[in-house]
């Protein structure tokens, strides 16, 4: 809860995207489709985003660390401010069966 609370504090405005991909490069595909979410939200979220909370969810068999990297690095990379601080979180639902989500929250 103190990590939304961080990035939600003294914003005016939040933007929030879910991206969800399954099979090979899956955690790639899904922020990468967050990250387009956001950008049809905010043509600039790229240059506002100061605080950055990412989720990244899968089932036990299919989510790991490197996966969690990766989706890491493309959100930092689409970044302009390379000084944002990015709170990640990774969350276990076997429910997806072999898709991962990638949530993202961001505010203004």
């Amino acid at each position: 809860m103190c990590d939304v609370q961080t990035v939600c504090k003294d914003k005016k405005k939040l933007l929030l995207a879910t991206g969800e991909a399954k099979g090979e490069n899956a955690s790639l595909t899904a922020v990468n489709e967050a990250i387009d979410k956001l950008t049809k939200q905010n043509k600039n979220a790229k240059s506002i985003g100061k605080d950055v909370l990412m989720n990244v969810t899968g089932c036990e068999d299919n989510i790991s660390m490197y996966e969690i990297q990766e989706a890491s690095e493309v959100l930092c990379d689409w970044l302009d401010n390379k000084k944002a601080t990015i709170i990640w979180g990774a969350s276990v639902d076997d429910s997806l069966g072999d898709m991962i989500r990638v949530s993202i929250l961001m505010g203004e």
